[in-house]
């Protein structure tokens, strides 16, 4: 990856993607009997919800810019 793209980390379809143009062979992705029931059953009682765009949501109030103590906030790095 490093060596062909100008990326350190691929992942998801374009990951998939670069390993069949580089002419790796993809496993299939199967579970065994056992893992599809267990995850059948899983998803009847699942109460899970992933939180889609949790980035976008709000941070919560922002740092003041001025500290109590009359200073300035601010980051400087450094």
């Amino acid at each position: 990856v490093m060596e062909k793209t100008p990326h350190v980390f691929l992942v998801g379809e374009g990951a998939q993607q670069f390993a069949i143009a580089e002419g790796f062979p993809l496993a299939p992705a199967s579970l065994s009997s056992d893992a599809a029931k267990a995850y059948a059953e899983w998803l009847k009682t699942s109460e899970y919800k992933p939180q889609a765009n949790r980035e976008n949501q709000g941070h919560g109030p922002a740092a003041p810019t001025i500290l109590p103590n009359g200073e300035l906030n601010h980051d400087t790095i450094g």
